[in-house]
Protein backbone atom coordinates (compact mmCIF):
# COMPACT_ATOMS: atom_id res chain seq x y z
CA UNK A 1 0.00 0.00 0.00
CA UNK A 2 0.97 3.56 -1.04
CA UNK A 3 2.24 5.75 1.72
CA UNK A 4 3.23 9.15 0.41
CA UNK A 5 4.69 12.11 2.75
CA UNK A 6 5.98 14.23 0.31
CA UNK A 7 2.74 15.67 -1.29
CA UNK A 8 2.17 17.17 2.29
CA UNK A 9 5.67 19.15 2.27
CA UNK A 10 4.80 20.86 -0.99
CA UNK A 11 2.00 22.57 0.50
CA UNK A 12 3.81 23.73 3.68
CA UNK A 13 6.81 25.16 1.18
CA UNK A 14 4.53 27.17 -1.10
CA UNK A 15 2.83 28.92 1.87
CA UNK A 16 5.96 29.70 3.53
CA UNK A 17 6.79 33.48 3.96
CA UNK A 18 4.83 36.75 4.44
CA UNK A 19 5.12 39.65 2.51
CA UNK A 20 7.62 42.15 3.35
CA UNK A 21 5.14 45.31 3.06
CA UNK A 22 2.14 45.36 5.81
CA UNK A 23 3.41 43.49 8.33
CA UNK A 24 3.69 45.08 11.91
CA UNK A 25 1.50 48.12 11.43
CA UNK A 26 1.30 48.99 15.17
CA UNK A 27 4.79 48.69 15.86
CA UNK A 28 6.23 52.19 16.85
CA UNK A 29 7.94 54.45 14.67
CA UNK A 30 11.39 54.51 16.52
CA UNK A 31 11.42 50.45 16.52
CA UNK A 32 10.81 50.46 12.61
CA UNK A 33 14.13 50.58 11.12
CA UNK A 34 15.39 47.47 13.98
CA UNK A 35 12.40 45.81 13.28
CA UNK A 36 12.97 45.28 9.40
CA UNK A 37 16.38 44.56 10.00
CA UNK A 38 15.45 41.76 12.07
CA UNK A 39 12.88 40.41 9.99
CA UNK A 40 15.31 40.76 6.62
CA UNK A 41 17.68 38.42 8.84
CA UNK A 42 14.86 35.88 9.42
CA UNK A 43 13.86 36.49 5.68
CA UNK A 44 17.26 35.52 4.06
CA UNK A 45 18.18 32.70 6.39
CA UNK A 46 14.31 31.46 5.66
CA UNK A 47 14.85 31.64 1.58
CA UNK A 48 18.64 29.87 2.01
CA UNK A 49 17.04 26.79 4.10
CA UNK A 50 14.02 26.45 1.63
CA UNK A 51 16.71 26.44 -1.36
CA UNK A 52 18.60 24.07 0.16
CA UNK A 53 15.11 21.89 1.47
CA UNK A 54 14.34 22.27 -2.28
CA UNK A 55 17.18 20.35 -3.13
CA UNK A 56 17.31 17.64 -0.56
CA UNK A 57 20.37 19.28 1.29
CA UNK A 58 18.15 18.95 4.71
CA UNK A 59 20.93 18.97 6.88
CA UNK A 60 22.34 22.69 6.01
CA UNK A 61 18.71 23.66 5.68
CA UNK A 62 18.46 22.74 9.06
CA UNK A 63 21.44 25.01 10.09
CA UNK A 64 19.39 28.32 8.56
CA UNK A 65 16.10 27.24 9.72
CA UNK A 66 17.09 27.07 13.32
CA UNK A 67 19.01 30.26 12.82
CA UNK A 68 15.99 31.86 11.63
CA UNK A 69 13.96 30.56 14.40
CA UNK A 70 16.40 31.52 17.05
CA UNK A 71 15.56 34.80 15.68
CA UNK A 72 12.19 34.73 15.86
CA UNK A 73 12.22 33.25 19.44
CA UNK A 74 13.75 36.40 21.07
CA UNK A 75 11.92 38.62 18.27
CA UNK A 76 7.87 37.14 18.41
CA UNK A 77 6.62 40.73 17.14
CA UNK A 78 8.21 40.03 14.02
CA UNK A 79 5.11 38.83 11.46
CA UNK A 80 7.67 37.88 8.82
CA UNK A 81 6.98 33.84 9.17
CA UNK A 82 4.53 31.70 10.43
CA UNK A 83 6.27 30.07 13.27
CA UNK A 84 4.43 26.99 12.85
CA UNK A 85 5.36 26.79 8.97
CA UNK A 86 8.83 27.24 10.37
CA UNK A 87 8.47 24.21 12.93
CA UNK A 88 6.90 21.88 10.07
CA UNK A 89 9.79 22.20 7.68
CA UNK A 90 12.49 21.76 10.91
CA UNK A 91 10.29 18.34 11.91
CA UNK A 92 10.40 17.87 8.19
CA UNK A 93 14.68 18.53 7.62
CA UNK A 94 15.07 16.12 10.94
CA UNK A 95 12.34 12.98 9.65
CA UNK A 96 14.94 13.05 6.87
CA UNK A 97 18.26 13.20 8.28
CA UNK A 98 16.75 10.14 10.35
CA UNK A 99 16.21 11.86 13.61
CA UNK A 100 13.24 11.32 14.39
CA UNK A 101 13.04 12.42 17.62
CA UNK A 102 13.63 15.97 16.97
CA UNK A 103 11.05 15.51 13.93
CA UNK A 104 8.27 14.48 16.40
CA UNK A 105 9.57 17.43 18.87
CA UNK A 106 8.81 20.06 16.09
CA UNK A 107 5.77 18.56 14.38
CA UNK A 108 4.17 19.07 17.84
CA UNK A 109 5.04 22.75 17.91
CA UNK A 110 2.03 23.48 15.29
CA UNK A 111 -0.55 21.28 17.58
CA UNK A 112 0.94 23.06 20.58
CA UNK A 113 0.18 26.48 18.79
CA UNK A 114 -3.36 25.62 18.12
CA UNK A 115 -2.27 26.58 14.26
CA UNK A 116 -5.38 24.85 12.79
CA UNK A 117 -3.97 24.39 8.94
CA UNK A 118 -0.75 23.59 9.91
CA UNK A 119 -1.64 21.16 13.07
CA UNK A 120 -3.71 18.97 10.38
CA UNK A 121 -0.14 18.89 7.76
CA UNK A 122 1.98 18.06 11.03
CA UNK A 123 -0.78 15.52 12.82
CA UNK A 124 -0.30 13.76 9.07
CA UNK A 125 3.34 13.48 9.32
CA UNK A 126 3.23 12.29 12.85
CA UNK A 127 0.98 9.41 11.06
CA UNK A 128 3.71 8.96 8.33
CA UNK A 129 6.15 8.49 11.29
CA UNK A 130 4.12 6.35 13.40
CA UNK A 131 3.22 3.88 10.14
CA UNK A 132 7.08 3.90 9.41
CA UNK A 133 7.23 2.88 13.46
CA UNK A 134 4.46 -0.07 13.04
CA UNK A 135 2.59 1.63 15.93
CA UNK A 136 -0.60 1.68 14.00
CA UNK A 137 -3.05 3.22 16.77
CA UNK A 138 -0.54 5.93 17.40
CA UNK A 139 -0.91 6.33 13.31
CA UNK A 140 -4.57 6.15 13.11
CA UNK A 141 -5.13 8.65 15.79
CA UNK A 142 -2.97 11.47 14.04
CA UNK A 143 -4.26 10.58 10.35
CA UNK A 144 -7.78 11.12 11.80
CA UNK A 145 -7.33 13.98 13.78
CA UNK A 146 -5.48 15.77 10.73
CA UNK A 147 -8.81 15.06 8.84
CA UNK A 148 -10.83 16.51 11.38
CA UNK A 149 -8.86 19.66 10.88
CA UNK A 150 -8.69 19.67 7.39
CA UNK A 151 -11.61 17.32 5.99
CA UNK A 152 -9.78 18.23 2.06
CA UNK A 153 -6.42 16.80 3.66
CA UNK A 154 -5.94 14.56 0.32
CA UNK A 155 -3.08 12.38 1.39
CA UNK A 156 -4.39 11.85 4.98
CA UNK A 157 -7.75 10.32 3.65
CA UNK A 158 -5.09 8.09 1.25
CA UNK A 159 -2.39 6.57 4.19
CA UNK A 160 -5.07 6.51 6.37
CA UNK A 161 -6.76 3.74 4.16
CA UNK A 162 -3.68 2.08 3.40
CA UNK A 163 -3.77 1.08 7.45
CA UNK A 164 -7.39 -0.01 7.14
CA UNK A 165 -6.10 -1.94 4.11
CA UNK A 166 -3.41 -3.60 6.01
CA UNK A 167 -5.89 -4.49 8.88
CA UNK A 168 -8.16 -6.04 6.17
CA UNK A 169 -11.27 -3.15 7.05
CA UNK A 170 -11.38 -3.07 3.65
CA UNK A 171 -15.14 -1.00 4.23
CA UNK A 172 -13.54 1.97 5.83
CA UNK A 173 -10.84 1.77 4.08
CA UNK A 174 -12.74 2.54 0.55
CA UNK A 175 -15.30 4.86 2.20
CA UNK A 176 -11.49 6.61 2.80
CA UNK A 177 -10.62 6.33 -0.78
CA UNK A 178 -14.24 7.31 -2.48
CA UNK A 179 -13.63 10.67 -0.36
CA UNK A 180 -9.90 11.29 -1.47
CA UNK A 181 -10.89 10.67 -5.03
CA UNK A 182 -13.89 13.42 -5.06
CA UNK A 183 -11.25 15.82 -3.50
CA UNK A 184 -8.79 15.23 -5.66
CA UNK A 185 -10.05 13.06 -9.01
CA UNK A 186 -6.54 13.42 -10.84
CA UNK A 187 -4.56 12.14 -8.48
CA UNK A 188 -2.99 8.21 -9.01
CA UNK A 189 -2.23 7.05 -4.97
CA UNK A 190 -6.31 7.23 -4.42
CA UNK A 191 -6.99 4.96 -6.95
CA UNK A 192 -3.64 2.63 -6.47
CA UNK A 193 -5.19 2.02 -2.52
CA UNK A 194 -8.46 1.38 -3.89
CA UNK A 195 -7.10 -0.95 -6.64
CA UNK A 196 -5.56 -2.61 -3.98
CA UNK A 197 -8.74 -3.25 -2.14
CA UNK A 198 -10.60 -4.30 -4.96
CA UNK A 199 -7.85 -7.11 -5.61
CA UNK A 200 -8.43 -7.90 -2.20
CA UNK A 201 -11.86 -8.48 -2.31
CA UNK A 202 -11.66 -10.02 -5.71
CA UNK A 203 -13.79 -7.41 -7.36
CA UNK A 204 -12.13 -7.72 -11.13
CA UNK A 205 -14.89 -5.64 -12.55
CA UNK A 206 -14.35 -2.45 -9.96
CA UNK A 207 -10.65 -3.22 -10.29
CA UNK A 208 -10.67 -2.95 -14.30
CA UNK A 209 -11.98 0.21 -14.08
CA UNK A 210 -9.70 1.84 -11.70
CA UNK A 211 -6.68 0.65 -13.69
CA UNK A 212 -8.39 2.30 -16.60
CA UNK A 213 -8.46 5.73 -14.98
CA UNK A 214 -4.34 5.05 -14.27
CA UNK A 215 -4.03 4.55 -17.61
CA UNK A 216 -5.92 8.04 -18.55
CA UNK A 217 -3.80 9.61 -15.79
CA UNK A 218 -0.65 8.15 -17.53
CA UNK A 219 0.59 6.34 -14.04
CA UNK A 220 4.18 5.36 -14.96
CA UNK A 221 4.17 2.30 -12.42
CA UNK A 222 1.15 1.45 -13.53
CA UNK A 223 2.44 -1.96 -15.13
CA UNK A 224 4.38 -2.80 -11.55
CA UNK A 225 1.36 -2.02 -9.77
CA UNK A 226 -0.97 -4.51 -11.72
CA UNK A 227 1.23 -7.42 -11.15
CA UNK A 228 0.76 -6.60 -7.83
CA UNK A 229 -2.62 -6.81 -8.11
CA UNK A 230 -2.83 -9.51 -9.57
CA UNK A 231 -0.74 -11.39 -6.53
CA UNK A 232 -3.12 -10.23 -4.08
CA UNK A 233 -6.07 -11.41 -5.90
CA UNK A 234 -4.78 -15.06 -5.91
CA UNK A 235 -3.95 -15.12 -2.65
CA UNK A 236 -7.74 -13.59 -1.95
Amino acid sequence: MKINKNILNTIVILMTVSSLSGCNQNISTNNTAELNYIENSIFEKYKKAEKLLLSNSYEEALKYYNDALDILSDNPQSGIINISVLSYNIAYCYENTNDIQNAIKYYNIPLELEDRSISAMSNAALGNIYWNKKEYEQCERYYLKAIELDPELYQAYVNLSALYSVKKDYDSGLKLLDKAIQIAPDKSDAYINRCYIYAALGNEKKLQSDIATLRKLKYKDLDLYIKIFSSVNKEG
